[in-house]
């Protein structure tokens, strides 16, 4: 099998073992593959490659969990849970383990990839010793979305985005809310909204800011989608 990047035509990817489940990893985001298939026979022949079959991997935010243990023997229950706003679906959890049975200060690092523009929020699991657990939680540039120590005292809620743009937060607040389509409504009407991002705007995939964008965005707003 070969994984080709249609964006310079190399073959990224190769495998010859029969194995008959591939996972594909390391790949770029939002960039397009071509995957074909040939046998390798028995007498060192091959056959002709398939039709190539193509695909786009999923363009998503990576966020870093820098997780503390103060003691050493990990969080002992205690845990970071990460939730959809919108459909309550747990989309991960996160906590420190002891990973080198020895009882000194210990951090992990763990992460979790989330597509831009999903409203998230993080919950507190409780355990015990909960004194002893710190955390950073930040994107991989260092952009930082909350720290502290000890339990949360009630959920971190934020808007996902990376690389500089986050799809439909047209009035640049780091949120996604009925303020942006009302952003762009105005842009429309020729005024100049305060914090306006035309990369944020336009999400239609119509070049131009127009009535549409404003119809995508509430939409993005409503399904998350």
């Amino acid at each position: 099998m070969a994984l080709i990047d249609e964006n310079d035509n190399s073959n990224t990817y190769s495998v010859s073992n029969g194995t008959p489940n591939i996972t594909l990893d390391n790949l770029e985001l939002n960039t397009t593959y071509r995957v074909r298939v040939r046998t390798l026979c028995g007498d060192d022949s091959q056959s002709e490659w398939t039709a190539p079959v193509s695909f786009t991997s999923e363009d998503k935010c990576t966020i870093e969990f820098v997780l503390t243990d103060s003691y050493g023997d990990g969080w002992n229950g205690n845990a970071i849970q990460v939730v959809d706003v919108k459909t309550d679906q747990v989309l991960g959890t996160f906590a420190n383990e002891d990973l080198d049975n020895y009882k000194v200060s210990e951090t992990n690092t763990l992460y979790i990839y989330v597509r831009p523009g999903r409203k998230i929020k993080f919950e507190w699991i409780s355990g015990s010793y909960v004194d002893e657990c710190s955390y950073v939680v930040r994107y991989v540039d260092g952009d930082v979305i909350f720290e502290g120590s000890g339990a949360l005292t009630k959920p971190v809620t934020h808007t996902v985005y990376c690389g500089g743009t986050m799809p439909g937060d047209a009035n640049g607040d780091t949120d996604l809310d009925i303020k942006d389509v009302l952003a762009v409504v105005s842009y429309i009407l020729g005024n100049a909204p305060e914090g306006f991002i035309e990369a944020n705007a336009d999400i239609d995939g119509v070049e131009g800011i127009t009535i549409s964008d404003a119809v995508a965005i509430l939409n993005l707003i409503l399904t998350g989608n």
